[in-house]
């Protein structure tokens, strides 16, 4: 029967650092955590997928020669803006890397929010996304 090792080696991407920050934009000032990240490979099918994920950014770059790492992140703002809600609520943020996971866009603006409506589903966040391609469809899962 095979043993575990007690030690398991522990490879630490990045530094040990995070790949997503805080950043001054109001959706995302205060946490950013909780990520789904999804490879998708540079082919003549997911080029048009890359290119709107990508800003500005050409496809002829090398450094995206194989393809781009895409995070989904889950983020809150550092304050509540509206009086009537006693908490900050969750967004979904979008945010592209190189395979070796070297930043190349990140979308200012979030691309899923948390409904208006406090009679709707997500009303208090956007929460716990999971991002998966099933039969070239990709679906995005989260928590509201």
């Amino acid at each position: 029967m095979p043993t575990c090792s007690s030690q398991p080696k522990i490879t630490r991407l990045n530094n040990g650092k995070p790949i997503i920050s805080p950043t001054s934009n109001w959706w995302e000032s205060g946490a950013t955590f909780n990520p789904a990240v999804v490879y998708v490979e540079r082919s003549p099918k997911n080029d048009p997928i890359i290119r709107k994920l990508i800003g500005s950014v050409s496809l002829d770059e090398t450094r995206i020669k194989d393809g781009i790492v895409v995070v989904h992140y889950r983020a809150r703002p550092s304050q509540e803006t509206d009086p009537k809600r006693p908490f900050s609520r969750s967004f979904s943020g979008v945010a592209v890397f190189t395979p070796e996971l070297h930043p190349i866009y990140r979308h200012n603006n979030p691309v899923i929010l948390p409904s208006e409506d406090e009679n709707i589903y997500d009303y208090v966040g956007v929460e716990d996304g999971r991002l998966h391609c099933i039969g070239g469809i990709y679906y995005y899962l989260y928590c509201g």
